[in-house]
């Protein structure tokens, strides 16, 4: 936590931590869904992934929580295609669909 307040990103890597352990660098509540973005302490990556709202309102997670990912799935990306809303053929997004919270954000 004190490493992104004060550099702004996570540096710190440690492989003897599970993969499925991230830590929350930003939340995008949007009106059906948010956008989370995590941070493998294992390998030292952020990505994007998206939760329910439903997921999101019994869950309180906030931004600096560790967490442990539970179920993922990987949905159809939906794009913009001749002035409507589409579901992509190639593109997909990663979903959680589960996850335990491991240490809350002070």
């Amino acid at each position: 936590q004190n490493e992104y307040d004060l550099l702004g990103r996570c540096l710190t890597t440690n492989s003897n931590i599970p993969s499925n352990y991230a830590f929350v660098t930003s939340l995008g509540v949007r009106s059906n869904k948010v956008i989370v973005g995590l941070y493998s302490i294992k390998h030292g990556k952020e990505v994007k992934a998206f939760v329910s709202k439903r997921l999101y309102n019994s869950s309180s997670i906030v931004k600096g929580d560790l967490i442990k990912v539970g179920d993922t799935s990987a949905r159809p990306k939906t794009i913009m295609q001749d002035g409507k809303w589409v579901k992509s053929k190639t593109d997909k997004d990663l979903w959680i669909d589960s996850f335990e919270h491991v240490n809350k954000a002070n």
